[in-house]
């Protein structure tokens, strides 16, 4: 099991190049992301606080074939950041998850 919570998103991002093997090692285990975590587990994201890049859709490693938007209950820019995913990959599914709020996705 692997379990990544919330963080800032400059310093995780630029680790993702270094955990390129890591959907084949997560293979018959649990992966538990919580905010960074998510987004971390989607293809694409949209991050939510205010004080991180929020006009831009970032690339995450495609653990699951998804979009994902979370703090959505208190997201205050929802219409705008829902667009930017949908045109970036329109056909991945788009996962808004509220505060407190969880998903599981056996794939």
């Amino acid at each position: 099991m692997l379990y990544v919570a919330g963080g800032d998103a400059p310093p995780l991002e630029r680790s993702y190049r270094e955990l390129t093997g890591l959907k084949e090692k997560l293979q018959d285990k649990v992966f538990l992301g919580s905010s960074m975590g998510a987004f971390m587990a989607s293809s694409n994201y949209v991050l939510s606080l205010e004080d991180q890049d929020e006009d831009t859709v970032h690339q995450g490693l495609s653990l699951l074939p998804i979009n994902t938007l979370c703090h959505w209950d208190v997201e205050e820019k929802k219409e705008r950041k829902l667009k930017l995913l949908q045109e970036t990959k329109p056909y991945l599914p788009i996962l808004a998850l509220d505060e407190g709020e969880i998903a599981v996705f056996h794939y």
